[in-house]
Order: structure tokens, then sequence, then C-alpha cells
């Protein structure tokens, strides 16, 4: 029996417009699910991430529609009062409570593994509130290095936030903004005192409870940026990602155009972020570079390879300049970039994970910095590594920047034989140090809200 009135079949239709590129589709979807089900969540929170794709809509916009979960969801009557007070924690250890559904083999995990193994336990106590059930290797190293771990996927949102209040966590984080198995109902009811997002979100929650937003000066410069988070914006020093790489994957220091004779770009991105409009910036590159090929690796391309293929076609592309790839092991997935002259980064969403294995890979990747943080990571990552001549300003300068770097074999093999030292050289890589000025943070958070000063204090 058909039900024209059920809001769960239209999410799961917003979801599939949205993984295949189609936000625009995607978006009025999620609004028909809204309207039925006025209360839904996770419809709010998937058209919230789908805005996040394109460029046709603007930041303010976007920001709004941020806030209408503030409105829905974080009105003041839900918000319950944390166990937790400012004056009942040591002077020298906090509890920090982390939660997301991505402590297993997932981009997030990438860059969170890092500063939880880098903490340092006289000045952190750590709780990690997961919330999935998949457990895989890097599931079990997470737990090892986790002081306690609390698996709370199924829980009510109650009983979650009675759990971190009989935790007394004095700062919890965030890891998953308006991600898939999210907890933002839970960070409405403000069960610690303090409450910050981070890392699996490129955006704000939109959420008054949650107090502020990790973030660095290249992802989020100073000024507009502000106005559009309901958070208060924290810049850390240099960068607020940190990866960790896998010393084991062989990279090979020759481009793969020394031997094939042509040039091959890449790009290994959710293909979300594919859109026409970038479609139509690498179709220009492959026309300006004879006989050049693109490799595109997609989980969504095993199912979606032709509608992929005739976006290209429109623009004049044939089908054997473009090959497609799903699936691939994490090892497999790795060992793929040495098939790779120059990666290019999507936009306006960049990418972050993959744009860190291609560089490890020595592979260089073209950006194009955009007017918000989603486009805004490829700028920060190459900058802290001092590669800023790949940065590009417009689609023009994109363009040039591909296809100058990739004429340039000595250029490319130098790469591949350097960027993984400079990376392990780099505050990107260097998780002791990222560990670090997280805890300084949390600890000059923690002494500014339990003595508050008459003005404001700045925090970097």
């Amino acid at each position: 029996e058909l039900k024209p009135e059920y809001a769960e079949a239209y999410n799961n239709l917003g979801n599939a417009f949205n993984s295949l590129g189609k936000h625009e589709e995607a978006i009025a979807t999620y609004n028909k699910a809204i309207k039925l089900r006025p209360d839904y969540a996770e419809a709010y929170s998937n058209r919230n991430l789908s805005l996040n794709y394109s460029s046709c809509w603007e930041k303010a916009f976007i920001f709004e529609q941020h806030l209408e979960f503030e409105k829905k969801f974080g009105e003041p009557d839900i918000k319950t009062p944390s166990n937790a007070r400012f004056c009942d924690r040591p002077k020298t250890l906090l509890r920090i409570g982390y939660v997301s559904s991505d402590f297993k083999i997932h981009s997030v995990a990438h860059f969170f593994e890092s500063l939880l193994e880098n903490h340092t336990s006289t000045n952190v106590e750590t709780f990690c509130y997961y919330n999935d059930t998949r457990i895989d290797k890097t599931t079990r190293r997470l737990m090892r290095y986790s002081d306690h771990w609390r698996s709370v996927v199924g829980l009510s949102d109650a009983d979650l936030v009675q759990i971190i209040k009989d935790d007394n966590i004095n700062i919890l984080v965030d890891l998953a903004g308006h991600t898939s198995k999210n907890r933002l109902l839970v960070f409405a009811q403000k069960p610690a005192p303090i409450q910050i997002t981070w890392l699996g979100y490129p955006n704000t929650t939109g959420l008054k409870a949650i107090d502020y937003r990790f973030t660095d000066i290249i992802a989020d410069p100073i000024g507009e940026s502000d106005k559009m988070h309901s958070e208060k914006l924290i810049r850390l020093k240099n960068t607020f990602l940190c990866y960790k790489g896998n010393k084991n994957i062989f990279t090979n220091y020759d481009p793969p155009s020394k031997s094939q004779g042509y040039i091959t770009f890449g790009s290994f991105n959710n293909l979300a972020k594919i859109t026409p409009a970038v479609i139509k910036v690498w179709s220009s590159i492959l026309h300006n570079s004879p006989n050049s090929q693109l490799l595109l690796k997609s989980r969504q391309l095993r199912f979606n390879s032709k509608e992929c293929l005739s976006h290209f076609e429109k623009e004049g592309i044939t089908e054997d300049r473009i090959k497609l790839l799903g699936f691939l092991s994490k090892d497999d997935h790795l060992a793929l970039y040495n098939s790779i002259d120059t990666c290019l980064d999507p936009f306006p969403f960049n990418g972050a994970t993959t744009t860190c294995e291609a560089l490890w890979m020595g592979v260089p990747v073209i950006t194009l910095i955009g007017d918000r943080h989603a486009g805004r990571v490829g700028a920060s990552l190459l900058t802290n590594l001092g590669m800023t001549n790949l940065i590009a300003q417009d689609s023009d300068d994109y363009i040039e920047k591909a296809l100058k770097v990739s004429n340039d074999r000595d250029y490319l093999q130098r790469l591949r034989e350097n960027i993984r030292g400079l990376m392990l050289n780099s505050s990107l890589c260097d998780g002791q140090a990222f560990a670090t000025e997280v805890e300084r943070v949390y600890h000059k958070i923690w002494r500014l809200h339990t003595n508050p000063l008459p003005k404001e204090v700045h925090l970097r």
C-alpha cells in the first residue's frame, strides 16, 4: 500500500538525490519530509549537510537554515542542568568527552586518532561515546587510547544525557555535526558545562547549546566567518586538522606520465562533491591537455557510472578519457594514487582525507579557495605544507595551475620524492604538538568559564 504521507520515504529519497549530486532535488525532498513531520531531526540534519555541497546557495541562507535546527530542537525548556559544576573539578585534570559514530575506519578517525593517542593523562581524562555497532582495527586502537569507552548506539537521548552527566564531563566535543548518526539532540540539552563542535562537519551546528567550534585562520578567516556561526570560533595554532598517514604504503617516485606518455588527473572524493560546475572546470582541463585521462574513484560509482559519464559527454569529453572505479580496500585505495600525476580538489566542498592521502602519496592537489569553511580546507592543508602555489583563486587560475603542474615532470618527481618527509615534519602530522595545543585551549576555556573576566578574552 502506498503511503504518500510517509516522511521517512522522502528523507531516504533525499539521501539518494544527495548521493548522486542532485542537491536541489535533495533539498526539495527533505523539505517535504520536514513538512510531513515537523519534528524530524534527521531530515533537518540531512538538509543542512546537503546545503554544503553546492554553490547554488549563499552563505547567509545556509546559516539561516542551520538556525532553524535551533528554533525547533534547541529551545531552553528541553535543556537539562549538568551535574558538573565549574567549581567542583580539579584544576589540572579535565574530563573530556568525545561523541561520534565514526570511531572506525572513517575520515573522522584519520584526524581524531592522533589527538586521542597523544592526549596527556596529567591534563585530561578522556571519554569516548561511540554511536555505532561496527568494531574494526581502528575502533580497537581508539579503545586502547581512550581512558573510558562507552557504547551508546541505540540509547535514547535522555539516557545518553544522563550517562554524560553521571560521568561529570567538563567539556563535551561533538565530532559529527549534522552528519549521519549524530547526537545533536543530546548536545541541545547541554549535558556538559562546555560544549564544542569540531572535525566531522564543515559548518555551524546552529545550536546555542554548543559554545565553541574549532577551526583555523585559513579555513575560517576572522570576520565574515564569525558572523556565520552560532558557536564562537576558536582558531587553533597552525591547523585544525592532524593527519596520521600509513608509513608502510609504498610511493612510486616516478609520475605515471613518465612511462605512460600522457597525464592522468584524478579525484577520489565523494561523488556528491562532483557537481556540474566542477565537471565543467575539469573538462576544460582535459580539453587543454590532449590525450590526458581522468581517474575518478567513489563508492557511488558502483551504481551511477553512466550518469557521471553523461555529464562529461555534455562538456565534450568522450567516455574513453574517463576511468571510473568504485570501492577498493584501504591499501589498494592508497596504492591507486601511484596511477595519478595530479589530483583535482572539488569545490565548493573540498576534500580533507583525500587531499591528505594524495599528498602523503606524493601527488600534488590543485584546490580552489572558496568563501566558506568547506571550500577552504584544501587551502588550509596546503598552506601548512608551504605549498600555496597549488591554491587557485578562481576557476581560470585552477585550470592554469593544473596544466602547469602536470606538465612539469621534474616538479612532479621532486614532490613524490620529498612530500611525505615534508608532511612528517610539518604541523599537519605532529600529533604531540596538536594534542598539546588542544589541551591548552581546553584549559583556557575552562579557566575562562570558571573565572569569568569583565572583558572578553581572545581565544586563538
